[in-house]
């Protein structure tokens, strides 16, 4: 049994994005149970969109490397064009280069490798925002 992970006092606010709505529903509720406040978007187009409508709010970005569209590394790059301080983790099911579209992510990115648990999800989303 894992052990239980204490709940956050104050809200902080995590724009989770990924294609796969079952990802995003295992990221929002782990998170939202962990104590954070949560937002979901299923591509970057869809998550600019959110981004925009709600400017300040974001504490974190979550996003899948590949999705339709606009990879993650490129929403990475318009989230930190808007809003330079907002980190952003990556999460991927792509391993040593397996992918069928390369994509760089930024030096020193932060890659959650798909499938992830929820002690590893929370532990790495606080080293971001406590």
């Amino acid at each position: 049994m894992s052990p239980a992970i204490p709940e956050r006092a104050s809200p902080a606010t995590v724009l989770v994005v990924d294609d796969e709505a079952a990802v995003r529903d295992f990221v929002r509720l782990a998170l939202v149970h962990s104590g954070y406040a949560v937002r979901v978007a299923a591509d970057a187009r869809d998550a600019l969109n959110v981004f925009a409508a709600h400017p300040g709010t974001f504490a974190l970005v979550i996003t899948d490397v590949l999705m339709p569209g606009r990879t993650g590394a490129e929403l990475a790059e318009d989230i930190r064009a808007a809003a330079p301080g907002v980190p952003v983790v990556f999460m991927s099911g792509y391993s040593g280069g397996t992918s069928r579209q390369p994509v760089t992510l930024p030096p020193g990115a932060v890659v959650l490798d798909k499938p992830f648990s929820v002690e590893k999800l929370v532990r790495t989303v606080r080293r971001f925002v406590g």
